[in-house]
């Protein structure tokens, strides 16, 4: 009873204690507003806006995810690097350009996956995030930094022909690997550099002059001189943007697609920036592509992550209730008795693997001799005279009636199933 008592008064205590705590804190609620991004196709199709403006300007533009063909070459066609990695798709884009399209090349932040809201987004579009993550992987003091110095400046002048032998081996490697990721940079001459310190410098193309969001995270040099009607912006070979003229058509490569996407189109001069670069070389419009060579798993994992975590837990439950040893133990489905004919069936199939297909035939053999001995046969009658009635009655020849009835060791299974049709023959006009 005491017991009882006490575990009451012990509740009512701690109610107590929490009610107050609860009253006396002085808390406050803080509501924090955060842009998620786009709803309907602007989720996905980063070039919808730049789409309708141009086409408010009477400049025809289409943004789809792909294409099946090329577009005529008097029109202009922007794709994201990531969409061009296979060689093949190379070639035929440079033979596209050389009949007289222009191909706009955007390095990175042109496919249509990524949220232009997301803030590591925007990071990796400044650049700021790589720094950041250089600074946390490099905590050292001076102290390090300057021993480090002083170990290379040491080895730098015991390697000697070493070093440049191996710098002239990483040259060449970093060639290569820029032919394989780009290989369409590769087939039009541009050559990939360090990104250039100047960065949203104001574009110049001809005597316009436009102010453009445009970060340098890559840097390009083309193999020759620029011409007449050719524009470029950066330092000198370290280019965040280029337009020259390839045979009969025009490439236009810039280092980050960020000033025409939904979210910036409207700032600065992008939007005028775009109308002149797609209308430099082409008349009739321009057709601009935000999707990318990525897999499949991604593109699900991004576009629908929830209804996969969903069909993933769904089929583990599945699985934990029907493989064996999970789950409840099921009762033993009661075992039915087998049917006379197919234990038949089993003998035969026996006697078949065996070898043994006289005793086979010899059961309905046996059953016909009987039925014959007590409805046909007259004393003195021979056995010819009674596979000759036989033959009579069922339609066969006489020879196949003797065959069914005396043949013996027989192995083929064609010639085993006439014989027990004939037999069968034979038994249905007795």
């Amino acid at each position: 009873m005491m017991a009882g008592v006490t575990r009451k008064l012990t509740a009512i205590f701690v109610a107590t204690v929490l009610c107050g705590l609860l009253a006396g804190c002085q808390g406050e609620w803080v509501k924090k507003e955060r842009t998620l991004g786009y709803r309907g196709e602007a989720r996905y199709n980063p070039f919808l806006a730049a789409e309708w403006m141009l086409n408010d300007l009477g400049f025809w533009a289409a943004s789809e995810p792909g294409y099946t063909e090329l577009p005529p070459t008097d029109e202009a066609l922007m794709v994201p690097a990531s969409a061009v990695r296979a060689k093949a798709v190379a070639d035929e884009l440079e033979r596209w350009v050389a009949q007289g399209g222009h191909l706009i090349y955007i390095m990175m932040a042109g496919e249509g996956f990524r949220n232009d809201w997301d803030e590591s987004f925007e990071d990796w579009l400044s650049g700021t995030e790589e720094e950041e993550e250089e600074d946390e992987e490099s905590p050292a003091g001076d102290a390090e930094e300057t021993d480090k110095k002083a170990e290379g400046e040491e080895s730098k002048d015991s390697a000697g022909d070493d070093d440049a032998e191996a710098q002239d081996g990483s040259d060449d490697d970093s060639e290569s690997e820029v032919a394989k990721r780009h290989p369409f940079l590769t087939a039009v001459g541009v050559e990939l550099t360090d990104s250039s310190s100047e960065t949203n410098r104001p574009v110049r193309m001809g005597r316009d002059r436009y102010s453009v969001d445009l970060p340098a995270t890559a840097g390009f040099r083309l193999d020759r001189e620029l011409k007449k009607r050719e524009f470029e912006a950066g330092e000198p070979g370290k280019a965040y943007f280029l337009s020259f003229r390839h045979r009969m058509g025009r490439v236009s490569v810039l280092a980050n697609g960020k000033p025409f996407r939904n979210r910036w189109i409207g700032e600065r001069d992008n939007a005028a920036f775009l109308h002149r670069l797609v209308t430099l070389n082409s008349k009739s419009g321009v057709t601009m592509i935000y999707a990318s060579q990525t897999s499949l798993w991604d593109l699900l994992w991004s576009r629908g992550w929830m209804p996969l975590v969903a069909l993933i837990v769904a089929t583990l439950v599945w699985l934990w209730r029907n493989m064996p040893r999970f789950g409840a133990v099921k009762a033993l489905a009661p075992v039915s008795s087998r049917d006379f004919s197919e234990h038949i069936a089993m003998t035969a199939k026996f006697l078949w693997d065996y070898k043994n297909s006289d005793v086979l035939l010899e059961s309905p053999r046996r059953y016909i001799r009987s039925v014959m001995a007590r409805r046909w046969m007259q004393p003195g009658d021979s056995e010819e005279e009674h596979y000759g009635r036989l033959a009579e009655r069922t339609g066969l020849s006489a020879q196949r009636v003797r065959e069914a009835m005396n043949r013996q060791d027989v192995f083929e299974p064609a010639a085993m199933t006439r014989l027990m049709q004939d037999l069968q023959t034979i038994e249905s006009v007795l």
